[in-house]
């Protein structure tokens, strides 16, 4: 027990250097390493793997056999946001100066850790921490969506302890509940010229930022069918996050006098965000002794962001919103293993990943589109530590243009398209004692 209590302790602080990236949606697919290699496919299959304990604790852990397991696995984010203006205004019809904002991508690198623990045949326990949501984009300050965002981050950290049950050599169950950390930061610029008839002449900005601890729960049901075929089915819920904070506003000097409205006063603020419910069905089949081929549908429940609502302690001051509007998704993921030794096992993969963000709704911040994933990876457990192994994986993520035709009646228009593309690198120990 002791041992185990280490593992705990190494684990979290591991999880707190999350740093958050920009994904489908806001969510962050990097639970692991193997998985960037499949291009996400087959996680809810992966029989005794705890690295996928979020995707599935029945299949991850209820057909575990040794008596601990410890990972941990990080990846390098490497993004490229740049965005192209055609004929973006303010609100008074002039148009937009500035630049296109250069890169607004910024690199990350995101870990996460397990452990689990075989406490008998039939009942086992894991803990996984991850960072299952996030996002990060950063434009240069004088840029033509100032007035919609330059800083926008949010970051979140989970643990889910879990556990399983073998019911019998076809059927295991599991089950977890995640206890989920959240952390919003947002900034914009405001064109208080506007107020005076000198649109642009005076930009100040503001600074927002909240956050909160919140739970929710995982379920997972892992079958059998054949010998040689896996199923697995896995139910993750929303995380309702009441976030608060405050909101830091900067105003320019040679106005400053004048700008008395309570609203642009540094007060606290309240914002609520729910992370998607999540449904996902995979499959595995060992059509050849040395081969796997790997499938996996994915289903979100991206309805959840109807709008950024964000509301201001001081009474009468009017909510902040943001229309978000998006739409649920489902993504196909098609992966294949090939073990040629014991010591080695290599992967590729490919997924499509549809965007929930319409284009007349596609903020700066997550200038999101759909996407296809190419990937590969390979896996070493070397002959005379069989204990340990230790992978590395690659993913590129081939994103389709995305138009922008934002308007809204006080930041003015953004009208252009965002070109994207994202690699991942990725890295994972895993040790069986």
């Amino acid at each position: 027990m002791k041992k185990l209590h280490s593992l705990v302790l190494i684990t979290a602080s591991l999880a707190g250097s999350v740093s958050p990236l920009i994904a489908g949606g806001y969510e962050a697919k990097l639970w692991n390493s193997d998985s960037i290699g499949e291009a996400l496919a087959g996680s809810s299959v992966k029989e005794g793997d705890i690295t996928t304990m979020t995707r599935n604790p029945a299949s991850a852990l209820g057909f575990m056999t040794s008596p601990y397991q410890v990972a941990v696995a990080s990846t390098v984010v490497l993004p490229s946001i740049k965005f192209k203006d055609k004929g973006s205004k303010v609100a008074s019809g002039a148009a937009l100066t500035g630049s296109n904002g250069g890169n607004g991508g910024k690199d990350a690198v995101v870990p996460a850790a397990y452990l689990a623990w075989n406490f008998n045949k039939d009942v086992k326990f894991g803990l996984a921490i991850t960072s299952p949501w996030g996002l990060k984009t950063d434009y240069e300050e004088g840029w033509k969506g100032r007035y919609h965002a330059l800083r926008s981050e949010l970051k979140t950290i989970n643990i889910m302890p879990a556990v399983a049950y073998k019911v019998n050599e076809q059927f295991a169950i599991g089950a977890g509940v995640q206890i989920q950390y959240m952390d919003v930061r947002l900034s914009r610029a405001i064109d208080f010229g506007s107020f005076f008839g000198a649109s642009q002449a005076y930009d100040g900005g503001v600074k927002l930022k909240g956050d909160k601890w919140s739970y929710g729960w995982n379920v997972g049901l892992a079958y059998r069918l054949l010998k040689n075929v896996r199923l697995g089915l896995n139910y993750t819920s929303q995380v309702h996050h009441k976030l608060t904070g405050k909101a830091n506003f900067e105003k320019p000097a040679a106005i400053a006098p004048y700008l008395n409205a309570p609203r642009f006063n540094n007060q606290g603020i309240k914002a609520d965000v729910k992370t998607p419910e999540r449904v996902i069905l995979g499959a595995a089949w060992d059509f050849h002794p040395q081969m796997t081929l790997l499938g996996e549908v994915n289903y979100t429940q991206w309805k959840r962001m109807k709008e950024i609502n964000v509301r201001f302690a001081t009474p009468g001051v009017v909510p902040d919103i943001t229309p978000m509007k998006w739409r649920n998704t489902v993504s196909y993921h098609l992966g294949l293993n090939w073990r040629p030794s014991e010591e080695w096992t290599f992967r590729t993969g490919y997924a499509f990943d549809p965007s929930a963000v319409r284009d007349d709704h596609r903020t700066p911040a997550v200038p999101d589109q759909e996407r296809h994933w190419a990937a590969l990876g390979a896996t070493w457990t070397p002959t005379e530590a069989k204990d340990v192994s230790f992978s590395i994986n690659y993913a590129h993520e081939f994103v389709r243009k995305a138009k922008s035709k934002l308007n809204d009646a006080s930041r003015g228009n953004l009208v252009g398209s965002y070109k994207t593309s994202v690699d991942l690198v990725s890295a994972q120990i895993k040790w069986r004692f």
